[in-house]
């Protein structure tokens, strides 16, 4: 039978909105012996469309693509000018942006379009919500207003920003918790939720993100409470946490998670966590391979310190001590876009950019690279969370190959 190769895309019209392409079908034995590279099919035993990859017949579902990182997440600096100005350049249009001083020293400013605009929460705080932060969610950045903390003029300053679902978002659902609004990026692991406790009592609230997160973070809006913090590698799940606000180590907060670890679908709060007609706000993230990663690692106190394969190159990175006092310090690509990656700031602290060399990337993870309590206390136990960066001209996995050399002692020996 004679095929016809079409070259014109526009020559390949269905002409109806209403109608559909018809794949070749079968089932598995009645696939073709000698199938060419690129081939389709749709398969009736697990009604799947599959393709011929050259070595075996997969399906779509086999592919998980991950995310374009700088489509998700990225990071933008700017100088403020005292007035108002829009931020371009995220790449996206963002739901959270995390604003911080770099030039001098003050708080933090968290936004999201969740909550809405002209709001803000301070991680390095307990404090309630206040009326002011950024003022627009737009197409490719954020819009400010003229507030110091912000935007002071000739100040240098850094925004974190992620993406979730535009703005929009879905009802979600609770015990002892109502008007629960998820809005969530499951392909970059990443939910905004919001939600109003309905009794002083144990309660749950969806999450969005349709898998069990590596790690959250809620804070209460409409009064002053810590932020607290759940990640998978404490050394209890359903009972530790860790202050965004404060250097403190983990803590065991029998009950405050309920004694319950997270799902697919619920975060739990415990008995009392929970306060009738309180607002609260809680970011979940889950590890998306190729995009972002949420682990930890053991210190050795030693200027070769520890090596983090995440897959990826990192674009940021906040880690912190938990099995004894440190602060969360933050480091990323864009403030040091070249090795040693030396300018920290601290979620949980006021203090302005500080030089400290801390951190290699590499293209497939990190390295500590100092023997401080903070990063890699010899024995501590340190958590992190990483984003990817598209990539770059950044040295491959230190430590992940080397060349000995020794001489035969006619016993035993170690090399």
């Amino acid at each position: 039978m004679a095929t016809t190769k079409i070259t014109n895309p526009d020559l390949f019209d269905l002409g109806s909105l209403d109608s559909a392409l018809k794949l070749p079908s079968g089932t598995e034995a009645q696939r073709p012996a000698s199938p060419s590279t690129g081939e389709w099919r749709y398969n009736t035993d697990s009604n799947t469309i599959e393709f011929w990859d050259g070595i075996k017949w997969r399906t779509l579902s086999d592919q998980v693509i991950p995310p374009i990182p700088s489509e998700n997440f990225n990071t933008v600096l700017y100088t403020g000018n005292g007035a108002t100005q829009s931020i371009t350049g995220v790449g996206f249009k963002p739901d959270f942006v995390w604003i911080k001083p770099r030039s001098f020293a003050d708080n933090h400013a968290l936004s999201d379009s969740t909550r809405g605009v002209n709001k803000s929460l301070a991680p390095n705080t307990t404090s309630a919500e206040q009326a002011l932060g950024v003022t627009s969610f737009d197409a490719d950045g954020f819009s400010l207003p003229n507030w110091g903390n912000v935007n002071q003029n000739g100040a240098t300053f850094v925004a974190w920003c992620w993406k979730a679902n535009g703005g929009t978002t879905t009802a979600g659902s609770g015990t002892n918790t109502t008007s629960v609004t998820n809005q969530a990026n499951t392909k970059a692991g990443f939910s905004i939720t919001t939600f109003t406790g309905s009794a002083s009592a144990a309660g749950n609230f969806t999450h969005g993100l349709g898998e069990v997160p590596d790690m959250y973070i809620v804070k209460t809006t409409s009064f002053s409470d810590s932020w607290f913090v759940w990640h998978k590698d404490l050394t209890n799940t359903t009972g530790y946490a860790v202050r965004l606000n404060t250097n403190a180590a983990q803590q065991n907060l029998t009950g405050f998670w309920n004694d319950t670890a997270p799902t697919s679908t619920l975060i739990s709060l415990g008995n009392g966590v929970l306060v009738n007609n309180a607002t609260y706000v809680a970011y979940a993230f889950k590890s998306v391979a190729g995009y972002s990663s949420i682990g930890s690692y053991t210190g050795n106190g030693s200027t070769n310190g520890p090596v983090v394969n995440t897959g990826f190159e990192p674009a940021w990175l906040m880690l912190k001590r938990t099995d004894s006092a440190g602060s969360w310090a933050m480091i990323d690509n864009k403030r040091t876009p070249t090795n040693p990656r030396n300018k920290e700031l601290f979620a949980n602290l006021t203090d302005a950019e500080n030089t400290f060399t801390a951190v290699n990337f590499s293209t497939n993870g990190f390295q500590i690279i100092n023997t401080s309590n903070t990063y890699n206390a010899n024995g501590g136990s340190f958590i992190y969370i990483a984003f990817a960066s598209d990539g770059s001209a950044a040295p491959t996995l230190p430590d992940s190959f080397n060349t000995s050399l020794w001489t035969g002692n006619g016993s035993s020996q170690s090399i």
